[in-house]
């Protein structure tokens, strides 16, 4: 998957969870927003 799509993908993953990446912060690395997202999945499932 190119870079563009998988970006693509993580955005909509994110949005998704209702997550959103602020303007000044669309410049995160793909790695740090896969992070974000496993991250918000884990606290989600863990949640009563």
């Amino acid at each position: 998957m190119s870079q563009a799509l998988e970006a693509e993908a993580l955005r909509k993953a994110l949005a998704a969870l209702g997550l959103y990446l602020r303007p000044e912060d669309e410049a995160a690395t793909l790695s740090t927003a896969r992070f974000l997202l496993q991250s918000a999945r884990l606290v989600r499932a863990a949640q009563p």
